[in-house]
């Protein structure tokens, strides 16, 4: 068994296999001309790794600046926490694990044990040609091919059978935020703490709001434009936060710091001190999202991330 997901820049494609999307584009290492379908990422080069168990394609653009990279383990690897429930009792496996990250951001994730074909993985999610461009590179086709992962065709056209029986496919999402030192912020908690206590001790970074919990929530720590920050993900219930139905959010709270700081974050790359009065976090743009069918919030700590998904 296998899962599908697709970051967002993670959707899934079901529970078959788990798949990310990215963008990407190629050029020909010779010529030095850019793919028509991915030239608009910049990508002038790919460059290709190959061993035993591993192989590794990166796209650079034209300063040698990392754009998209494939990496496709063929061999024995630990599965990653969303993972593990498809294989009770098997902290590793033998088979394909297949990550996409496009600007340094985690889009794309396969995992699944063994080595049969699944050359008919359901296309990538309207709006996501970027990621079907690198993909279908032929830089990077044959290799998956080679492997024996593939897509059904690509159309980015909604159509009304992708809304009536389909939506499923097309809502979920998932994505990782790079990050150490996890905290649970999960109910019964109804925060995650406060992310300022020298320069606003009575600001918290809540989680639903209205003192209502998270069903799942966690947070991590990390640097962005040179400065510290909270990263938070959280899936919340109806009635929460002005929202109708069950939802997830994903928002930055900057934090204190010894020296100045502008307290720009992930989520409020133009932030400002007036933003910060009486608010301890931004939510990211797209949130909150509808999470109507299901939700969730890991942290996988041999890889420093957290992990999150919803449909």
């Amino acid at each position: 068994m296998t899962k599908q997901f697709t970051l967002r820049g993670v959707s899934h494609c079901g529970t078959i296999g788990l798949c990310m999307l990215l963008s990407g584009c190629s050029s020909d290492p010779a010529s030095g001309v850019p793919s028509d379908r991915v030239g608009a990422l910049g990508i002038v080069e790919f460059q290709v790794e190959d061993s035993a168990d591993e192989t590794t394609v990166v796209g650079v653009d034209a300063d040698g600046q990392e754009v998209g990279r494939l990496e496709l383990i063929h061999g024995r690897f630990a599965l990653t926490p969303m993972f593990q429930d498809d294989y009770p009792g098997q902290p590793e496996v033998d088979g394909r694990k297949m990550d996409v990250t496009i600007f340094g951001t985690k889009r794309f994730v396969y995992e699944t044990a063994g080595y049969g074909p699944v050359m008919n993985m359901p296309a990538h999610p309207p709006g996501e040609e970027q990621l079907n461009a690198f993909l279908e590179d032929p830089q990077v086709k044959p290799i998956l091919e080679n492997w024996g992962i593939g897509f059904e065709p690509f159309t980015g056209l909604v159509t009304e059978m992708d809304v009536a029986e389909s939506s499923m496919a097309l809502k979920l999402d998932s994505g990782s935020d790079p990050g150490t030192d996890f905290h649970d912020c999960s109910s019964p908690d109804i925060d995650c703490g406060m992310p300022r206590p020298h320069s606003a001790p009575t600001v918290k970074a809540n989680t639903c709001g209205g003192g209502t919990p998270a069903f799942v929530a966690g947070r991590v720590t990390r640097t962005v434009y040179q400065q510290p920050e909270w990263m938070i993900a959280q899936c919340c219930p109806a009635g929460s936060g002005g929202q109708s139905h069950d939802w997830f959010a994903r928002k930055s709270c900057p934090l204190d710091d010894a020296s100045p700081f502008n307290y720009k974050n992930t989520c409020d790359p133009h932030g400002n001190l007036v933003n910060y009065s009486m608010a301890a976090c931004k939510s990211c743009p797209g949130y909150p999202a509808v999470a109507a069918h299901s939700c969730d919030v890991t942290y996988d700590a041999a890889h420093s991330e957290l992990d999150w998904m919803f449909q």
